[in-house]
């Protein structure tokens, strides 16, 4: 599992039972100044093809809603974007 972009500490790390979005952006040292959290995203390899699934990470770690705080799986790689000046 992957968590790349504006975070602080770009990170790959072993899958474990229970990961979240959430425990990978934590695990990276947060987010930078320069982020734009409720633009990141969840890429995941589905029956042969990988889908974007948007994460609101601005709102799981500023306003405690976890609707988009997923599950991880093997192989799932989260991208936070640098927001645009």
């Amino acid at each position: 599992v992957r968590v790349t972009g504006a975070v602080q500490q770009p990170t790959s790390v072993p899958h474990r039972a229970g990961m979240t979005v959430l425990d990978m952006v934590l695990s990276s040292g947060g987010v930078t100044p320069f982020a734009s959290p409720n633009n990141s995203v969840l890429y995941r390899t589905l029956d042969g093809e990988v889908v974007a699934i948007p994460v609101k990470l601005d709102e799981i770690l500023s306003r405690g809603d976890i609707s988009t705080n997923y599950k991880l799986r093997p192989g799932d790689i989260l991208t936070v974007p640098e927001r645009s000046l």
